[in-house]
């Protein structure tokens, strides 16, 4: 599928902590909850998505299926969304196999939450050190 090779950054922007990775794959990494960080600003222009982040950093999705998983992941606001649902939406989208599905989405989120685009909803109830 090669969608995570069609997203370009300008700048980079700080990476997260190992430990917010740490901490996100502490449960079932496919109900994991993920959801945009506050304060970006996004704009589709024909089949793209520009993605302008509070440091100036730019990010481009230039590829339908990345676009797809974008807006996923805009109309899901504060609540976030799981991995699963994302993978589901590629697998009845683009009908792709789940297996390939699954694999692609969690790089693709990996990808964004590296470079701040993203974040990790907490399933713990008194924050995340309390789920090691």
């Amino acid at each position: 599928m090669g969608f995570a090779a069609t997203y370009t950054q300008t700048r980079l922007a700080p990476r997260t902590s190992h430990l917010a990775w740490r901490v996100a794959l502490t449960s079932d990494p496919e109900q994991q909850r993920v959801k945009l960080r506050e304060g970006l600003v996004h704009r589709a222009v024909g089949e793209e998505v520009f993605v302008l982040m509070a440091d100036s950093t730019v990010h481009w999705l230039r590829n339908v299926t990345a676009v797809a998983l974008w807006e996923a992941l805009a109309g899901a606001a504060r609540e976030g969304t799981t991995l699963s649902a994302l993978s589901m939406l590629v697998v009845d989208r683009f009908e792709v196999e789940p297996a390939r599905a699954s694999a692609d989405v969690t790089s693709f989120v990996r990808t964004l939450a590296q470079r701040g685009v993203v974040e990790w909803v907490s399933t713990c109830p008194k924050g995340p050190s309390t789920c090691d």
